[in-house]
């Protein structure tokens, strides 16, 4: 969940597979600049940095306490890393929704396990 106005760079699970093997896109060089200074992408080459901004998809902008992904849900919206506002990790449980994660770092990043795992479930809204 949103937990303030924010945007995030969205990659699905099919794109990011077929960006580890082929490079073939026009570069984007925003995207390659931003992937550089995040800090989960800190191993990757310059090459490898442009195949990922290749095929990132554009930018997708939240409202607050819009639900950026719905727990349960096995959509293949994938991975997220958050370029500026904040949002929120919520689990609805038994006594109500409880915000287990805050993210609010640019370069914060969540869904990665969507990019492994096939038809998996989201653990958090």
């Amino acid at each position: 969940i949103a937990s303030t106005e924010g945007s995030l760079w969205a990659l699905d699970r099919q794109t990011f597979q077929m960006s580890l093997v082929s490079g073939d896109n026009v570069a984007k060089g925003e995207h390659e600049d931003f992937l550089a200074e995040v800090p989960l992408f800190s191993s990757l080459t310059r090459l490898e940095l442009k195949n990922l901004a290749e095929v990132v998809q554009d930018t997708e902008l939240y409202d607050t306490d819009e639900a950026i992904v719905e727990q349960g849900s096995t959509e293949d919206r994938g991975f997220f890393v958050l370029m500026d506002g904040s949002a929120e990790a919520v689990i609805d449980g038994p006594e109500g929704p409880r915000v287990v994660k805050t993210y609010d770092q640019v370069g914060d990043f969540f869904g990665e396990k969507a990019l492994v795992e096939s038809g998996g479930m989201r653990l958090a809204t």
